[in-house]
Formats: C-alpha cells, structure tokens, sequence
C-alpha cells in the first residue's frame, strides 16, 4: 500500500508543498502543482474534523463523515477510495457537495473551508479592487472595528493602536484575514509608511494565532508563507519586520508558558478572551523589557547591497543578542513579575547605538540617493 505521510505544523513551507503536491509560488510549476494556499484550507479544514470528532485514526474520521465511501465489491470484498489520506496532507481537494454535506453535522466547517483568508493569500488577485468584498466576509466582530457607522460599505482608511489592539483580542483567521488585507492594500497603493506599520500587527498575530495554526497542522508553513510573501510587500525604506533569527514555533511555545505560568496564579480558569488579553499583555510592556524584547518583531532589510553593509550586520547582530538573551530565560527572577537584568540594559545601549549608527549609513548611502533621483 501506497504511503501518505500526515503534514505536521513544524514542516517548512517546501516540506509541505512536497507532501500536498502544491507549487511554491512558482509560476513555472503548472499541471499537477496546485496553489499552496489550496493545501493550506484543506489541512486546516482537515484538522478541524478531526478535533471536533476527536478521532484517533484516518479510518475512524473517515468511516463517520463519509461511511458511503466503505463499498463491498462484486466479490463480497470491502474496499474504499481512501480519500481521506489526501485531505490529511492537502493533496486532494474535497468537493463542494461533501464539505456542505459534512457541515451539517460539524457546523462552521464549511465556512473554515471557504474562509476569506484563502482567498487574500492568493497574491495572483488585487487587493485594491477586492479589499470591500474581503472585508465585507470577516466576521461581524471584526468588521465591526473597520466600517464607520455612516458609511458602512467603506473601511477606514488608516486604523490606530487602539483598533489594531482589538483586532488582536479577537485573534483568529478573521483577524489575521483582515491585516493581510489592509496591508496588501496598502502596499499596492503605494502607502509604505502604513503597510509597514501593519506589517508590525502582522508579525505579533501571528503568534496570538499560533496555538490555533499549530493544532490545525499549518503553522510553519504558512509563516512561512508570511515570511515568505507577504511581510517584504509592507517594506518602508528598506527594511520590514521579521521573526527571523529565532524559531517561530519556539516563540509559540515561549507565549504558551508565560500564559501558563500567569494562568497558574489566576483564582480561576481563564477564558479564551482572558487569555488573549494576557497574551497582549506578554508580548508588550506589562511583564518587563526583557519579556517586550523576545517578542518585539526585529526590522530586517531587502536590499541585498544593504543587507550585505557592515553597518545593517551590526544591527542585525545586535537585535538577535537582544532577544536571543531574552530567549535564554536568565534574566527573570520572579515569573510572575519578569524583573529585568542588568544584562538587559547593556544590550539594549548596544542595540541603539547600532541602530543609530545604522539609519545614518542608510540615510547617507541610500535615502539621499532617492531624494536626488525624485528631484
């Protein structure tokens, strides 16, 4: 028999194009290579029955959602298709009548299936001319927060910290649908500035989402996919923010045992939107500067002459002492207070000094030069 090994959420995104069959974003790749995206819902979609059913076994999920697919043949022999192998790893995608037949059981799965999010992911359509209709899809809660009162079919131009942070309490794929939106809008209008600012929301949805990804199989590849192409489309004066130079999933995993250090002193079981708020909390200024420090996305550049200069070398190097200390977990005393070090504060004088020294060599050598051009 044939084997079709089931995706794990720690495969990097060419892993899992290789196991789903799916191209790369490569425009060469046609024929049998399917959209990556396409692989994405499909194991999400997966993981999702699965959950909800709690079953142990591809044939135990597949003999309930689907038992008219187990047949006997002409010789009393049973067989089935075993299509369920290919939904595990997204190679195969299930129709239209199944999902809506299975939603009626496991409601909300064909909207996980069908989510907007599938849809923004696919570069090949503009966000300008699709932004309203996307928007227009998210959940009520979310949307809710980009639609004036007065003028409901046009979102706000621009969103401040206090809207970026509750889109970010209502963490999920509607969330994260709706920053890749504005930023991909953004970007193809030509607003950099704001692109990179939500760039920012970007990278810390990411691991608010992290749990979530990970237990629905996708979640280092479709960072990945983030790392990959949609977070250098929020560039502003070459640089964008980036999570790279530490694991992503080790990120996921430092969040978790914060939160579960914190919820271990609660007087009761947090809610989901309790422990969204402490997750807000662990990766801003709440728990200390080291705490701020490991989860503080890093700025890296595009240029390959500027990434290559001494000058962004010197930076990079010192951004990832700084979270990489942060990392280390030395420099608490107390978990529930996080004190800092003084270890802390000298890596930190070294981080500005390097970035000082950084945005003046990219002030002189490269934003000079883009002001003469436009004069």
């Amino acid at each position: 028999m044939k084997h079709y090994p089931i995706v794990n959420y720690s495969f990097s995104l060419d892993e899992f194009c290789f196991h789903a069959k799916a191209r790369n974003y490569d425009p060469l790749q046609k024929g049998k290579y399917r959209d990556v995206v396409d692989a994405f819902r499909i194991v999400y979609w997966f993981h999702e029955l699965k959950i909800r059913n709690k079953t142990r076994s591809l044939y135990e999920l597949e003999k309930l959602l689907e038992p008219d697919a187990f047949k006997v043949d002409k010789y009393g022999e049973k067989y089935r298709h075993n299509k369920w192998r290919g939904y595990a790893i997204g190679k195969h995608t299930p129709n239209q009548s199944l999902v809506l037949k299975i939603d009626k059981t496991n409601q909300g799965t064909e909207a996980i299936f069908n989510h907007v999010l599938w849809d923004v992911l696919r570069l090949e359509l503009g966000a300008s001319l699709n932004a309203t209709s996307w928007l227009m899809r998210i959940e009520p809660d979310v949307q809710v927060l980009l639609f004036s009162r007065s003028s409901p079919y046009k979102e706000h131009r621009k969103l401040k910290t206090q809207a970026f942070e509750a889109i970010e309490r209502r963490a999920g794929l509607s969330a994260l649908a709706c920053l890749t939106i504005i930023a991909r809008k953004a970007s193809e209008e030509g607003d950099s500035e704001y692109a990179f600012e939500v760039g920012y929301w970007i990278c810390r949805m990411l691991l608010l989402c992290g749990e979530e990804l990970m237990r629905h199989g996708i979640a280092n590849p479709i960072y990945q996919f983030y790392e990959i192409f949609i977070l250098p489309l929020t560039t502003f004066s070459y640089l964008h923010h980036t999570y790279r130079g530490l694991s992503y999933l080790s990120l996921i995993g430092r969040v978790s045992d914060r939160l579960w250090h914190l919820e271990g002193v609660s007087p009761h079981r947090l809610s989901k939107s309790e422990k969204l708020q402490y997750e807000q909390k662990i990766l801003g200024w709440d728990y200390g500067l080291d705490n701020l420090n490991l989860f503080l996305p890093a700025k890296i550049a595009v240029d390959q002459v500027l990434i290559e200069s001494d000058a962004f070398l010197k930076y990079w190097e010192a951004q990832l002492n700084v979270r990489k200390w942060a990392d280390s977990g030395k420099w608490y005393e107390n978990i529930k207070t996080f004190n800092e070090h003084k270890r802390t504060d000298d890596l930190c004088k070294q981080l500005r000094i390097a970035e000082n020294a950084f945005n003046k060599y990219l002030q002189n050598n490269f934003l000079n030069n883009i002001s003469n051009d436009v004069k």
